[in-house]
């Protein structure tokens, strides 16, 4: 379970893009790769072949261009694009993501967490074969298409949401957010018996974890950008700079929106004037 083998996926479940009625195949040319890229590209590419998370194709209907995106780092991140191919004509998949209310009344009486993180998030979920040629990708090397689902693909947050809630359904005291899950309990004893429930029913549906980033038999945990503890919550230090609170929150909202594979966040706040500056939020920006 805490092997990262790329070769492994997710058992029992596979991921369906469904498109809109109208729907027309777009073959989009691959964009031009700088020669002092195009070795950390075709390594990449190698690299997803090996693990078998891609393979070649030689004709396609559909086909979307690679895009070379450097990190903070200094490393690249190679990235399909399919802004102006399949997400447009993607049918929108409805299925909520928690928000801080639930992730907060879940965890109010909590006293001891543990934080579990997926290795690979989405790769781990099989594509259905109908689906598989939507995700064919461009190169200067030829064409290629996952057998996984990927990051850039406007429903994909939905679909592994759906998959994430379905595995884990049942388990009390559990939140899941994505690639992250997150256990509560009201002492160590029960917390490792809700723990013990869901590596089983990972284990089972053979959902591998990275262990380097999980977190066990914590009394305060960082949380989709917040700090929580027993019966209190406040902003992470590590929460986006480009958000400015002050004063105190009585009721907040989190409403998160995914649009043409971006994430966008909007938050609503009221205030509970404590003889103090009014919260508010200078500026929130954050795409992807």
């Amino acid at each position: 379970m805490f092997t990262i083998d790329g070769t492994q996926t997710i058992e029992g479940f596979e991921a369906r893009i469904i498109l809109k009625d109208n729907a027309v195949p777009i073959f989009h040319k691959a964009y031009p790769v700088p020669f002092a890229l195009r070795s950390i590209v075709e390594d990449k590419i190698d690299s997803l072949v090996k693990e078998g998370k891609i393979y070649q194709v030689f004709q396609s209907e559909w086909a979307s261009p690679i895009v070379n995106v450097k990190k903070a780092d200094g490393t690249y991140r190679t990235c399909v694009s399919f802004k102006r191919t399949v997400n447009p004509q993607i049918k929108p998949e409805i299925y909520p993501l928690p928000i801080l209310e639930e992730v907060f009344a879940t965890l109010s009486d909590g006293t001891v967490f543990v934080t579990l993180d997926l290795a690979d998030a989405y790769t781990q979920l099989k594509i259905a074969p109908e689906s598989a040629p939507l995700l064919t990708m461009n190169t200067h090397k030829g064409l290629y298409r996952y057998r996984r689902l990927i990051y850039g693909i406007s429903s994909a947050a939905a679909i592994f949401q759906c998959t994430m809630d379905r595995i884990l359904q049942d388990i009390p005291n559990v939140v899941c957010y994505i690639d992250d899950i997150l256990i509560k309990g009201v002492d160590v004893m029960s917390c490792k018996e809700t723990l013990i429930r869901v590596l089983e029913r990972l284990e089972k549906h053979n959902v591998r974890l990275k262990l380097a980033k999980c977190g066990f038999s914590r009394s305060s945990i960082d949380y989709l950008g917040r700090h929580f503890k027993w019966k209190s919550y406040q902003f992470s230090e590590k929460s986006n700079p480009d958000i400015e609170c002050k004063g105190s929150f009585k009721q907040e909202r989190n409403w998160i929106l995914f649009r043409h594979g971006k994430l966008l966040f909007c938050f609503h706040s009221k205030c509970k004037h404590l003889n103090q500056t009014s919260p508010r939020i200078d500026r929130v920006e954050n795409q992807f």
